[in-house]
C-alpha cells in the first residue's frame, strides 16, 4: 500500500474528527447556533456589522493576504489553520488590533462569515460578524 493510499484511507477518519471537534470548538468560542466552523476559507469581500452597525470591510485576497477597505488601503498577512478554523493575523490592521478571527458559515443560507474577535489589552472584549459580499 502507497502513502497515498495510506492517508487517504485514514482521511475519512480526520474528517470525523474534525466534525466532532466543530461544536467543541464553537462552544468554546461562544458561537451562537446559527453559526458554524467552516474549514475552508473563501477568498472575497467581506463586509462587517456590530450587532446592526456597519463598522469595516475587507478582502480575502488567498490563503494568507487580506486587506482593509477604507480611506486608504491597509494590507497584512495571516495564517489559517483549517483544523481550528482561526485566522491569526500577522500584519496590517488587526494583528495591530488584537483581533483574531474564526471563519464560520452562516447555517441559515450557507454563506462564509468571518467572526472578529477583539481583546485588547484594557478594553472589554468585542466581536464582529463579518460577511462575504462577492
Amino acid at each position: 500500500m502507497t502513502a497515498f493510499r495510506t492517508f487517504a484511507h485514514r482521511r475519512p477518519a480526520v474528517a470525523g474528527l474534525l466534525l466532532m471537534l466543530t461544536p467543541v470548538l464553537a462552544q468554546a468560542l461562544d458561537l451562537p447556533p446559527t453559526h458554524q466552523l467552516r474549514p475552508v476559507l473563501i477568498p472575497g469581500y467581506y463586509a462587517c456589522l456590530d450587532g446592526t452597525t456597519p463598522t469595516s470591510e475587507f478582502d480575502i485576497l488567498d490563503g494568507t493576504a487580506y486587506f482593509l477597505r477604507g480611506a486608504t488601503l491597509r494590507a497584512g498577512d495571516f495564517t489559517y489553520d483549517k483544523a481550528t478554523s482561526r485566522i491569526e493575523w500577522k500584519s496590517g490592521p488587526f494583528a495591530d488590533a488584537s483581533v483574531t478571527g474564526y471563519n464560520t458559515t452562516r447555517l441559515a443560507d450557507k454563506k462564509p462569515v468571518i467572526v472578529l474577535l477583539f481583546e485588547a489589552t484594557g478594553e472589554a472584549p468585542g466581536s464582529e460578524y463579518c460577511t462575504i459580499v462577492e
